[in-house]
């Protein structure tokens, strides 16, 4: 059985996700890409020119990958037939409908057509937390640095052209970000709230909490690195006794998508950007502690991969 698929946007992820569906052979009978702008994206060796999104009839789609704005979503949710299944990067949905990632709660898949796939930093982890689940966890602490495609093109565009502008000594001033993100590290994703956390902290947070289910507590910091591809985690977990590294080396090896790089083979946002896996290197356990260096491709598995991964499981459910 094939699919009629349809993708909302074209950026980065929605670029990302017609790679994916073609290097994965996903079934489909006919692929849309619709935008506000018109674009041509490859899928394999051909070029798909993007279609209007307010002319463009979604009625007889099977399959919508959200790739775009909450506000684009939501307009597209008055067009879609009952039947249609929904997976979106957004977080239109992330609240009320199945925040989804198919290695964690795929047995709950079936009660829901609408997914979210979570926060690109939030994918890595959790999936790293769950497979530690098992584990008493009284703590963890988490410090990330988030590439600027997290941030959309404007956040890439931004750090190419500040980049450019400093090596030809022009005057700088921030391109898309609060300071300039060439040359530097921004203490700072997304806006500030009272408590003094920002909004990406607060979100990693909530969905962390709604995907595991999580009793113990939590402490984020997330800051802004002038890398183009590749989110990484410094995760720091203290257990309520003392465990060894074999057990936390055996637990996340269980999982398929996780890559575990022993001793001083650590693995960079560069060498991850590009690559489906999650990467752990730095494990290192004393006592009750545990720390790791974790980095995969935001648009990849923090994105595209996890929404097409949601989408074969859901076939794969119905063939």
């Amino acid at each position: 059985m094939s699919y009629k698929v349809t993708i909302l946007g074209s950026g980065q992820v929605a670029k990302s996700l017609c790679s994916i569906l073609h290097e994965r052979s996903f079934p489909i009978s006919e692929l849309n890409i619709v935008s506000r702008s018109i674009n041509k994206i490859s899928y394999g060796k051909e070029f798909i020119l993007t279609k209007n999104l307010h002319k463009f009839d979604f009625s007889d789609t099977d399959i919508l990958f959200g790739a775009a704005s909450k506000e684009a979503i939501q307009f597209c949710m008055l067009k879609i037939s009952s039947n249609c299944i929904v997976i979106d990067k957004s977080e239109a949905f992330r609240e009320t409908s199945c925040l989804a990632i198919s290695e964690i709660n795929s047995n709950q898949f079936h009660k829901h057509n609408i997914f979210s796939s979570p926060n690109c930093v939030v994918i890595p982890l959790a999936i790293v937390m769950h497979a530690l689940s098992k584990l008493p966890i009284i703590h963890a602490s988490i410090s990330t640095y988030q590439s600027v495609s997290g941030a959309g093109e404007k956040g890439s565009k931004a750090l190419l052209e500040e980049t450019k502008g400093t090596f030809l000594m022009a005057k700088q001033t921030p391109h898309y970000f609060a300071r300039q993100i060439a040359f530097n590290v921004i203490p700072q994703v997304g806006t500030f709230l009272e408590c003094g956390n920002t909004f990406e902290e607060a979100k990693i947070e909530k969905e962390l909490q709604k995907l595991l289910n999580i009793s113990f507590s939590l402490s984020v910091t997330c800051v802004r690195v002038p890398v183009l591809i590749g989110h990484s985690i410094s995760l720091h977990i203290v257990f309520d006794k003392n465990i060894k590294q074999s057990t936390i080396e055996l637990a996340l090896k269980s999982i398929s998508c996780i890559s575990l790089h022993e001793k001083e083979r650590y693995v960079t946002a560069l060498e991850a950007a590009h690559e489906n896996e999650i990467f752990i290197s730095r494990l290192v356990v004393s006592k009750n502690h545990a720390k790791m260096w974790i980095t995969c491709d935001n648009l990849r598995k923090g994105a595209a991969l996890n929404a097409v991964q949601i989408a074969e499981f859901l076939i794969s459910q119905t063939s």
